[in-house]
């Protein structure tokens, strides 16, 4: 699964995609989104962000609408969905991402619980660090990990086992 950001000509399907799930975005920039796509290049769910400022000055990025289309049937994308939206966010130098009402696949990367005034009214959050997200691979498992029980199991790379390709 891969994600891209979504283009102007995604738009209109788009919107449509998001009016079956029976998403209404008044505020809807198809800048604001990335599309995950399966591998045979089908979408297969979408996901937006919205920048805001703390009353300190901090700018995080919201999550929103992370969806995975009806017409899908498979793994759910949402953690494909994260990785891209930290991807995009990290290019505007944006720290964190948060959620108030996060989906289980989010709480699978390495965040924490905290409160921040947003518009003078407290708002309690989950934030991701973009730095740990973009570490993590979309499962939301941390690449690192998978690097340590290659060495506990004693895997080299050129070491030829049975699946070998010559």
């Amino acid at each position: 699964m891969n994600v891209r950001p979504a283009r102007n000509a995604d738009e209109v399907w788009l919107l449509d995609k998001l009016e079956e799930v029976g998403i209404d975005d008044p505020g809807f920039r198809s800048r604001d989104y990335v599309i995950a796509m399966t591998d045979e290049e089908d979408p297969c769910g979408a996901g937006r962000i919205w920048y805001r400022t703390t009353d300190s000055g901090t700018t995080l990025a919201e999550l929103g609408n992370l969806v995975t289309f009806a017409d899908y049937q498979g793994p759910s994308p949402t953690a494909a969905l994260v990785s891209g939206l930290a991807e995009k966010v990290a290019e505007e130098d944006v720290e964190y991402l948060y959620s108030t009402d996060p989906p289980h696949r989010i709480q699978a990367f390495d965040g924490h619980w905290d409160t921040h005034q947003i518009d003078g009214e407290e708002q309690e959050m989950y934030l991701l660090p973009v730095d740990a997200v973009l570490e993590s691979s979309p499962d939301g498992s941390n690449t690192d990990d998978r690097d340590d029980l290659a060495d506990e199991f004693g895997y080299d790379e050129e070491t030829t086992t049975k699946y070998s390709i010559d």
